[in-house]
């Protein structure tokens, strides 16, 4: 896909969004904001193209990197064009300064979702689980003689959500 072409897509998500507003419909905002929820740190653009594309995405990466975890994009599987910055070094004419990275232009690249993959199951974040016992008050006492609220709150599904707020002095 060229260039002009994943542009046009992206600049079609976004009228679609507008004209979806403007209608008074919140459904397709929900939409986007679901993805960039997902994919928190890809551009406003690369969201768009995301979303116009493959909505149901949950996990992208490009061909290389899906290899580098173990699996291997399943043949015949078309990738969702998104832009990655052309960078270039532009050298100082002072020695003592460092080469200033700069943004060129825009190239269009291919990433595919994990659906879009097979192989290795990907790494899983650290679960926590057990009983910190009489850790947890003298953690508790440490955060409290540090000057900060802590209070607890139940969340659905049995979790716990802990938040702080530092006390003015």
């Amino acid at each position: 896909m060229k260039r002009d072409e994943a542009k046009k897509i992206a600049d079609n998500a976004l009228k679609d969004l507008q004209q979806a507003l403007n209608a008074g419909r919140s459904e397709a905002l929900e939409r986007y904001l679901d993805v960039m929820s997902r994919f928190h740190k890809y551009s406003w653009n690369n969201c768009m193209l995301i979303a116009a594309q493959m909505p149901e995405a949950t996990h992208v990466a490009g061909f290389r990197n899906w290899l580098k975890l173990g699996r291997y994009v399943r043949k015949g599987e078309k990738g969702i064009a998104i832009f990655a910055p052309l960078r270039f070094r532009r050298k100082s004419d002072d020695p003592n300064e460092e080469a200033i990275n700069s943004i060129a232009s825009f190239k269009v690249v291919h990433v595919f979702d994990i659906s879009q993959t097979d192989g290795d199951d990907l790494p899983q974040f650290a679960q926590i689980s057990g009983d910190p016992g009489e850790l947890l008050q003298r953690l508790e006492d440490v955060v409290q003689e540090s000057g900060i609220a802590l209070s607890y709150e139940e969340l659905p599904f049995g979790t716990c959500s802990a938040s702080a707020e530092v006390r003015q002095s």
